[in-house]
């Protein structure tokens, strides 16, 4: 703030901006807001709120995504259909190191990370319908709230009350999540893998070396030790220290250390993946949401007004490719929604409040826009510039109404407009306490985590 304010030059503001969309936490900052749009946490949630482990995966992908700048459509079709429209393994070709085209897939992979993260009902897993049934709820509504900016979930039981979307528009959006189930897969390749279990029984003695030490701690812990406890107590600390120097260190299995009580866990990431042809479960329209009174059934399906604003003539193909066209659909230029929400959120996060009061409903019991061609126009302006995020941020902080004195006073203006609705002064902003508002941040084995969800 000092340098800030000793910077005379012209273009100090701009050059202040530029300083912090480069830093690393800029990813760190404004990657959280994301998270909350697509209701992250490392749990499930309710009663015996399960543990997410690879949830953190998703995390740091979304950090460094917004990092880099990947371009907007792209950071959406990687969240929708990573899998889908970057088939990839992790085969080598003859080395350690992966292709930097197979690193992408992986990464685009890790985006797909956002359906594993809603919450769970411990006792569901019971009932393999009832589970399946609140799986494919999460992901549609995930979907409609985060990128499109719809109460969509009000169609599930019944026709929309006051949009123009009906119960088949939800279920044939359900049917393109029919084929989807999550899974776990490596993030190394198969000589990791190989190595990992070479070198299993290293870690175990490894393990074994330091129970024994603590073993040894315990008996020894209320007295002076004799001089040939100290040589076995020397002994012992020198056991630990060969074991671990023998367990693997080289970039096929990165620098794992000694394992959490020994466990032998070949790291990976929880992300989408496809169901088996003959366990892909039917999909049927249901009386008023009730898993036991099933309709007629559907197949993959925009919904309807959207397909004919978008001139989408063709249905989904099914339960397999089906992610793929939702979500190429999604990030199409002409889109009506897409970059008009993410606009509206870049917006609201800097202003306080967005042209549309109500950024995950754009429908008719939403806010209207406030400055709908100013929307329109940041919409566009997005796409024109590549989708880039860091983009918009310069042109919305450069503009007079990011600017504007919050001190200012018009008592005309104040007596037609005493909300700023219409930004005529700079709007007052509450700011974030310096670890997430929800609770302080927590370690676990080295690694930093969001709190758990809350119950």
């Amino acid at each position: 703030m000092e340098a800030f304010l000793a910077d005379t030059s012209p273009d100090a503001w701009s050059k202040l901006i530029d300083e912090l969309l480069e830093s690393k936490h800029y990813g760190e900052r404004w990657g959280r807001h994301w998270l909350d749009v697509v209701r992250y946490a490392d749990s499930g949630g309710y009663e015996t709120d399960i543990y997410y482990r690879n949830a953190w995966r998703y995390r740091d992908y979304v950090i460094k995504s917004f990092n880099d700048d990947k371009p907007y459509d792209r950071f959406v079709q990687e969240q929708v259909a990573g899998d889908e429209l970057w088939p990839n393994d992790l085969a080598l070709d003859g080395t350690y190191k992966l292709s930097a085209e197979k690193e992408r897939a992986l990464e685009a992979r890790t985006g797909t990370g956002i359906y594993t993260l809603g919450t769970q009902i411990h006792e569901s897993n019971m009932d393999t319908p009832k589970r399946n049934y609140e799986i494919f709820t999460d992901w549609v509504d995930t979907t409609a709230n985060a990128f499109l900016g719809l109460t969509f979930q009000c169609a599930r039981c019944h026709d929309h009350k006051s949009d123009p979307f009906t119960q088949k528009d939800w279920y044939g959006l359900a049917a393109a999540f029919a084929g989807s189930k999550q899974v776990e897969v490596p993030i190394i390749p198969a000589m990791g893998v190989a190595d990992f279990r070479q070198h299993y029984p290293r870690i175990i003695a490894a393990d074994e070396a330091r129970r024994a030490y603590r073993l040894f701690e315990k008996r020894v812990q209320s007295r002076t030790l004799s001089d040939s406890e100290k040589k076995e107590k020397q002994q012992l600390l020198e056991t630990i220290a060969n074991a671990i120097l023998a367990l693997p260190q080289n970039d096929a299995q990165g620098a794992q250390g000694l394992p959490f009580d020994g466990l032998m866990e070949v790291p990976t990431v929880s992300v989408l993946g496809h169901e088996r042809p003959e366990l892909v479960p039917a999909i049927h329209i249901l009386s008023r949401g009730e898993l036991n009174l099933r309709r007629d059934p559907v197949t993959a399906d925009l919904p309807d007004v959207l397909r004919k604003a978008t001139g989408c003539q063709d249905p989904l193909p099914g339960p397999f490719g089906s992610r793929k066209q939702l979500a190429l659909w999604l990030t199409q230029p002409k889109h009506p929604l897409t970059a008009r929400v993410m606009a509206n959120r870049v917006w609201s996060w800097h202003m306080g409040r967005g042209i549309v009061g109500t950024p995950n409903d754009f429908g008719k019991a939403g806010d209207a826009p406030s400055h709908p061609a100013l929307l329109d126009w940041l919409a566009s302006e997005l796409i024109r510039n590549g989708w880039s995020l860091k983009k918009l941020h310069r042109l919305i902080m450069t503009s007079a109404a990011y600017q504007a004195d919050s001190r200012w006073l018009n008592s005309n203006n104040l007596k037609l407009d005493p909300q700023n609705r219409y930004f005529w002064k700079g709007q007052r902003r509450r700011l974030a306490g310096k670890d997430n508002a929800d609770g302080l941040k927590r370690s676990f084995c080295g690694t930093t985590f969001m709190p758990l969800r809350a119950r």
